[in-house]
C-alpha cells in the first residue's frame, strides 16, 4: 500500500489486459477513516486495435460545480448507464438505458467533495471525476 498526500497518483508498469483493485482511506496525526469501497479497472489489451478505434468523448461542465451540471457523451451507438459515486463507493445517482447525448444532472443538497461518474457503454466502462463545491 502506497501512502500519498495528494489527491491523485500516477502508476506505471501495469500489465496489459489485467484487472487491478484499489481502495483508499484518510489518515492524519490522530485518527484514520474506514477504508473506502473497493474500486477496480482493467488495463487495455495493447494488441486489440478495437480499443483505440472506439473514441468516446465524455464532457462534464461546469467542473467544479455546485451539484448541477451537464454531462455530454459523443459517438455512442447503444444506450448507456450512468452512475455517480462518492469516494466511499456510495451511489448518489443512477440512470440506466440513457440515449441522450446531453444530460442535465441535478444533485440537490449533495455534500461538497469529489465524486466519480462511471459510464457503462456496451462492454466498456469510462470514469470521469467531478468536483462539487
Amino acid at each position: 500500500g502506497d501512502t500519498i498526500s495528494e489527491t491523485q497518483i500516477d502508476i506505471s508498469g501495469l500489465e496489459h489486459n489485467t484487472e487491478y483493485f484499489w481502495r483508499v482511506r484518510a489518515v492524519n496525526a490522530s485518527t484514520q477513516s474506514d477504508w473506502s469501497g473497493v474500486w477496480s479497472f482493467i488495463t487495455k489489451n495493447i494488441d486489440n486495435i478495437n480499443d483505440y478505434s472506439n473514441n468516446i468523448l465524455i464532457s462534464v461542465y461546469p467542473n467544479p460545480n455546485n451539484g448541477n451540471f451537464k454531462f455530454q457523451i459523443s459517438d455512442f451507438k447503444n444506450a448507456y448507464n450512468i452512475k455517480i459515486f462518492d469516494l466511499f463507493g456510495k451511489s448518489v445517482y443512477q440512470q440506466n438505458n440513457c440515449t441522450k447525448q446531453l444530460l442535465t444532472i441535478n444533485l440537490n443538497n449533495i455534500d461538497k467533495g469529489i465524486y466519480l461518474i462511471k459510464i457503462i457503454l456496451s462492454d466498456k466502462t469510462y470514469n470521469k471525476k467531478i468536483i462539487i463545491q
